[in-house]
Parts: C-alpha cells; sequence; structure tokens
C-alpha cells in the first residue's frame, strides 16, 4: 500500500440529518488518511446540508457540492465528476465504516480493478447480521476465474442461491477509472436497483476482483429511506433496469450462457 494514493469516498445526502455526522466522523477517523471527502448535497431540505457544511470548515479534505434534488444516480455520477483519487469508495449518508475500512482495502486490492468486502446490516438499534458474497475469498484474474462469477453472480441453479455477488455500490473500493466509465451510461431515471445495473456493468468490464468476507461497512435499514419507499411505478422501474442490462449481457463474451 502507497501511503500517496488517494482516495476518494463520495458521499450523496438527502435528508439525513440525523446520521450524516455519525457518517462523515466514520470516515475523518479513518486509519489512513490520504483522502479526498466529496459530498454532494442532493437538494436537502431537513439540514442535512448544513450539517455538513459545518463539519467541512474544519477538515480541508471535504468538499461540499450541493445539486437540485435529482436522485441517487445523478448525485453519485456528480461525485464522481468531481473526484480525482486513484480509487473511489462509496458511502451514503445514513451509513458508516469502521476506522480500518480504507487501509483494509487499499492493502488488499492489489492490481485488481474491484475489491468486495462485507457489510454489517443494522437492523435494530442492538441488532445487526452480517452479509458477504457467496464466493470463496481470494484474487479472481483471467478470464475463466472471472466467467466463475459472472455465471453466478445473480442465481447459482446448483446451490439455489439468489445474488451470490452482493449488488450494491457501497461495500466495494474500485479503480477510478472503471467507475467514471459506466457511471456515463447509467440512465439517471433508474430509481430502483440503480446499484445492480452499477455493479453489473462494472462486472461485466473486470478483468481482475478480489473478494474479502471481512465486514466493514454498516447499513442502516430504515423502513422510510429512499430504498424501501413504495415505487407506484415498479414495473417500469423494472423494464428500465433490463434495458440498461441486456445488451450488455448480450455483447459479452458469456452473453450466451
Amino acid at each position: 500500500m502507497n501511503s500517496q494514493t488517494l482516495v476518494s469516498i463520495i458521499i450523496p445526502v438527502y435528508n439525513v440529518a440525523p446520521y450524516i455526522e455519525a457518517c462523515i466522523k466514520s470516515i475523518q477517523v479513518q486509519t489512513y488518511s490520504n483522502l479526498e471527502i466529496i459530498i454532494i448535497n442532493d437538494g436537502s431540505t431537513d439540514g442535512s446540508g448544513e450539517i455538513c457544511e459545518e463539519i467541512a470548515k474544519s477538515d480541508d479534505r471535504i468538499q461540499v457540492v450541493k445539486q437540485e434534488n435529482s436522485g441517487v444516480v445523478m448525485a453519485r455520477r456528480k461525485g464522481v465528476e468531481f473526484s480525482s483519487g486513484k480509487y473511489i469508495l462509496f458511502v451514503d449518508g445514513d451509513d458508516w465504516i469502521e476506522p480500518e475500512t480504507v487501509e483494509f482495502v487499499l492493502t488488499n486490492i492489489g492490481l485488481a480493478e474491484m475489491l468486495s468486502f462485507g457489510v454489517y446490516k443494522e437492523v435494530l438499534s442492538n441488532s445487526s447480521v452480517e452479509r458477504y458474497d457467496e464466493f470463496p475469498e481470494g484474487l479472481y484474474l483471467g478470464e475463466l476465474q472471472i466467467a466463475e462469477i459472472l455465471k453466478n453472480m445473480i442465481y447459482d441453479f446448483s446451490q439455489n442461491l439468489l445474488q451470490r455477488l452482493t449488488p450494491w455500490g457501497w461495500n466495494k473500493l474500485f479503480l477510478s477509472d472503471l467507475v467514471k466509465e459506466v457511471y456515463q451510461e447509467i440512465d439517471p431515471e433508474i430509481t430502483l436497483a440503480e446499484d445492480t445495473v452499477f455493479i453489473y456493468k462494472c462486472l461485466l468490464r473486470c478483468k481482475s476482483i478480489v473478494i474479502s468476507h471481512h465486514c466493514f461497512y454498516h447499513y442502516r435499514y430504515r423502513k422510510e429511506s429512499a430504498i424501501h419507499a413504495v415505487n407506484r411505478e415498479v414495473l417500469i422501474s423494472i423494464n428500465k433496469v433490463y434495458l440498461s442490462l441486456y445488451a450488455e449481457f448480450r455483447e459479452h463474451s458469456m452473453g450466451d450462457n
């Protein structure tokens, strides 16, 4: 691990005032300090933006960018555009990460384009459930090893397992060039499973991936969060996800598998 390697941490923020300070603090106290922390205030109306700006006054690594409410895809895209690090890590504004997260992923990613690690799903105030990828830990390199992930990442018929690879953007370290390429192609009108679209597009382009079962990310399960909100146009949303991925899956060398 090179201590000169800059890591960009992107935080989309929309009305998470009760949680955003803890989120930012968990990043500020990372054992690896060469970070740029890019906060995208996506039109918050509950004071979240003001909290971020106040914290930023005492930490020159933090940049707060305002935009009209445009959704998480556009918020993350804006953060990606402002980023200058070699690697990118996403953290949602109502979640938090362990202090050694960045140090661990930088130490273990090597020359891979992506590292996926485990998550604590915070269900209740004193209860959490671990979730990590259902693949053995280690480096997956080359067409044959990557193929094992690709053909089983959505559903593994042999083991009857759904989503063996966690379809989230926030428990992974990415090579910045990969993220910048993929995010330009994601339809900002996708409001359901936008992380899934992003992750699968990344995976189809990766030539090397590291899987770790170590849990560092704390995902705060909230019924009122956007991912759990009632979507009255769910079939339209699902169709957008399908269309967004169909062509790329078909054009891939494993498109017929």
